[in-house]
């Protein structure tokens, strides 16, 4: 676990760091942890995510049981577009809210070169993290806060006609959200 990133309104994102190359900038595991704790358990307190489950078993690993989980990001472009070869979040970023992220390879390279998240300057993964975290934010807000319909999304390839869904007859994305929780 590096750090936790959280967004609670469009255009905004925090980075919480608890491992970087500057330990001494930021507090640590335990100490954010256990302030965070009771927010991230509270099951009344709604919060989306992208790849919720990966985040889940990461935090419970650190003794921490994500609760109030209403919406993922990644799951959502799953349950729109199987077909879909990726499901990104920059992916989505692009074909849904036409943003363009900071890819992850401008912070740790590719290929051989490859680095970690936790030797990233605190500055970079700031400003990655809590763009992550807006963005996911933002995903959740455009999906829950309108009238999209599957085809709507440019990523969806398949039949126009929406009620060849049968989990889904209306085609409305906020009834795959609401199935999900939301």
């Amino acid at each position: 676990l590096i750090g936790v990133s959280l967004s609670w309104e469009p255009g905004t994102g925090v980075y919480v760091p608890m491992h970087s190359p500057a330990p001494d900038q930021h507090l640590d595991t335990p100490t954010v942890l256990a302030a965070l704790r009771p927010v991230l358990e509270e099951a009344g307190l709604s919060k989306c995510g992208h790849n919720v489950k990966f985040d889940a078993s990461v935090l419970r690993r650190e003794g921490v049981r994500l609760r109030g989980v209403v919406f993922d990001s990644m799951l959502a472009s799953q349950l729109i577009d199987p077909t879909q070869a990726s499901h990104k979040l920059d992916l989505l970023a692009q074909t849904v809210l036409n943003y363009q992220m900071i890819p992850i390879t401008d912070l740790i390279g590719e290929g051989d070169n490859q680095g970690s998240m936790a030797d990233v300057p605190l500055e970079k993964i700031t400003e990655y993290a809590a763009e992550d975290a807006d963005i996911t934010l933002q995903l959740h807000g455009g999906v829950q806060n309108s009238d999209l319909k599957r085809d709507d999304f440019p990523f969806h390839r398949g039949p126009q006609d929406s009620t060849s869904d049968p989990g889904n007859p209306s085609g409305n994305v906020n009834d795959v959200a609401s199935s999900m929780g939301g």
